[in-house]
């Protein structure tokens, strides 16, 4: 099969297969477009996610239609971070389209320190059917303040987490510890790490 070239990111192209070349920070959110698909390998680095006190910023946000993202580390040890304001959901993901998928093969991703109060899941907020699956890697959750998921939140029907690998963990809730699942939407766990959760 033919091998896939990535390039290094300037940090605003938002489809094409890229890489880290060093630690990066970003202010805005990064909107993955209708019929775009967009790959980041972190490469061994961190992409961190500074939010103003102002405003909600997410490392990506696909409500377009056949939007997809893969997340991958051909390195190890590379993070997705977030300094600054720190009450929100989907602080890593936020997904609103029943074409959007997002698929993580690698990389760590941190919300620890992110609390949301409005729905819940601090790293993954995903509603209309859309899709992630994760083959590797690591969500660390946050902390759902009087809400669900301290991790992911499932928001509508036909919203679907596959797991075939990877680990999650670490989210706090008041009503599921790192999933909160809504009528009508699916997890299935084939592989991987669920834990550390509380609720």
């Amino acid at each position: 099969c033919k091998e896939v070239a990535f390039q290094p990111w300037n940090g605003t192209s938002t489809s094409g297969n890229y890489y880290l070349t060093g630690d990066m920070t970003r202010t805005e959110t990064l909107y993955v477009g209708e019929n775009s698909t967009f790959s980041l390998d972190l490469n061994g680095h961190d992409l961190i996610i500074n939010n103003p006190e102002e405003g909600e910023v997410r490392a990506f946000q696909m409500i377009a239609a056949n939007s997809v993202c893969n997340l991958t580390d051909s390195v190890g040890g590379g993070e997705i971070k977030r300094t600054g304001k720190m009450g929100i959901s989907g602080a890593y993901a936020f997904l609103n389209n029943a074409s959007a998928t997002f698929n993580q093969f690698g990389g760590i991703v941190d919300v620890s320190g992110v609390t949301s109060t409005w729905l819940g899941g601090p790293a993954v907020l995903f509603y209309a059917g859309s899709t992630y699956n994760m083959y590797g890697g690591e969500i660390i959750g946050g902390t759902a303040e009087g809400a669900s998921g301290g991790a992911v939140y499932m928001g509508s029907s036909g919203a679907t987490f596959t797991m075939y690998g990877g680990t999650v963990r670490g989210g706090k809730a008041y009503n599921g510890g790192n999933f909160y699942l809504a009528s009508g939407t699916k997890l299935y766990v084939k592989g991987g790490t669920i834990t550390d959760g509380v609720a």
